[in-house]
């Protein structure tokens, strides 16, 4: 059985995809993406993006149609200055092929809080494309 559920756990993170973002490749990731763009602004020392690290990476597993990106924000400080990211950590949710928040998150999201977020952002995208 610990091996069926080691298993399980190799298979779904073989599928987790959260794309690392830097500024040579954001437009590729971003702004050509044909699926709607979630993006995490995080720090590595901050102890609220660790918490949503893993929420994002299960999250990217769960909704395949959703494009998960993060931002390393000591590394990126351009990219945060360009969004105004001023805390961390912060989500902003981008429709595809566009450059424009739809909206943006600040602080932890527990799970339920986060599912909620990206069903709210699903129904908007769905209806931009009507």
């Amino acid at each position: 059985m610990k091996k069926l559920f080691a298993l399980c756990i190799l298979s779904l993170s073989l599928f987790a995809d959260v794309y690392d973002v830097t500024l040579g490749n954001y437009s590729a990731v971003v702004e050509q993406s044909s699926k709607p763009v979630i993006i995490d602004f995080y720090a590595p020392w901050c102890p609220h993006c660790q918490q949503m690290a893993p929420l994002m990476e299960e999250a990217s597993t769960r909704y395949p149609n959703i494009r998960f990106a993060k931002i390393n924000c000591d590394n990126q400080a351009e990219l945060a200055e360009r969004f105004s990211v001023d805390r961390l950590p912060t989500l902003l949710f981008i429709l595809p092929g566009k450059n424009e928040t739809v909206f943006r998150s600040i602080g932890t999201l527990s799970e339920t809080g986060l599912n909620e977020k990206i069903k709210q952002f699903l129904k908007i995208a769905i209806e931009s494309k009507k």
